[in-house]
């Protein structure tokens, strides 16, 4: 019984748990809560350090992200692939305004011959399945 009790308190001390159930770590700080922090929290060693780690990483990390993706801009723009692209697109513009469009009335009545059309596609799958079904349980 002393060995037993002697355990339990080690165990308590340790921060382990006697009934066997493991006790999750605490969420990761959020960038709300960071940005909640008061500059006296977040400057120095202790809890707040970790705060001012954990930013620092992240900002580290866009910065990274930055540098690569202007990198890739510099590249596609030396290499011409920005100004094909805009040459692409100043055509694509140029070719749609050489397009007629559709009047309303012509809109309207071109949707309601679509609308028709698929109802009457409908019907007849509906049919022929029907007529396919009762064939087979004839069979």
């Amino acid at each position: 019984m002393a060995e037993w009790s002697i355990a339990a308190v080690l165990k308590t001390a340790s921060g382990e748990s006697l009934t066997g159930v493991r006790i999750p770590p605490s969420p990761p700080i959020s960038l709300c809560e960071i940005a909640a922090a008061k500059p006296a929290e977040v400057v120095g060693p202790g809890p707040g350090w970790k705060r001012k780690n954990f930013v620092s990483h992240k900002l580290i990390n866009i910065g990274i992200w930055v540098a690569i993706v202007g990198v890739a801009f510099g590249v596609a723009w030396y290499k011409g692939y920005i100004a094909q692209l805009s040459e692409y697109v100043r055509q694509t513009r140029e070719e749609l305004r050489k397009c007629t469009w559709p009047t309303w009335d012509e809109l309207k009545g071109s949707t309601l011959v679509v609308s028709i059309a698929i109802v009457l596609l409908g019907a007849f799958t509906f049919l022929a399945d029907e007529l396919f079904q009762h064939f087979v349980l004839w069979i």
